[in-house]
């Protein structure tokens, strides 16, 4: 699989934050408003992006890029789709309030050297890391664990002569998901 377009956001004026992880179910998910999404690129297996963002500490769908079966795609909120890379479409200026309530990681300042081909960049591979709390579509809660990646990368190149990648990468996926799993509850 390659690499996956990550969701992205724009938080504080910056428009560069990749949506990493999501505490709950995705904050927008297109079949709710009548969109059967499908793949437009081996790098979309999804089938749509979104690009997201905090206004007045309110969460709001900006944009949505998606794929879809009909040549003609609908007019979406008064919104009229305009044509995007790979035969994919775009609606801009969605404006759609979302009353998403849980935890979103955000992360800026990707570490090129820590780029995986594979699925999706793991939170430790960019400088900034942001877990952002909401009730119902309003931002809470930031907390910065910027540190923390640091310190997870920083293990990571002293232990690449001691254990094979593919076993550092488990070990350190294990702990990141452990801590959420602690942290929402999940199993």
């Amino acid at each position: 699989m390659t690499a996956q377009i990550p969701h992205s956001f724009i938080y504080l004026g910056h428009h560069d934050y990749s949506l990493a992880a999501v505490e709950k179910d995705w904050p927008f998910k297109p079949k709710q408003y009548g969109f059967t999404p499908v793949a437009y690129s081996s790098a979309c297996w999804r089938g749509y992006k979104c690009h997201y963002v905090i206004e007045d500490k309110k969460l709001y769908l900006d944009t949505l890029t998606i794929g879809l079966e009909d040549s003609v795609p609908p007019v979406w909120n008064g919104i009229s789709a305009a044509e995007a890379q790979y035969g994919a479409w775009e609606y801009h200026q969605v404006g759609l309030p979302l009353e998403y309530s849980g935890g979103i990681v955000l992360c800026r300042g990707f570490i090129n050297e820590m780029y995986v081909h594979m699925g999706t960049q793991r939170p430790y591979s960019y400088r900034q890391v942001l877990e952002l709390s909401l009730e119902k579509g309003l931002l809470t809660d930031v907390t910065d664990y910027s540190k923390e990646m640091k310190e997870i990368r920083k293990f990571l190149l002293e232990s690449q002569s001691k254990i094979p990648n593919s076993e550092a990468d488990k070990r350190l996926d294990d702990v990141f998901l452990q801590a959420y799993v602690n942290k929402w509850g999940r199993s």
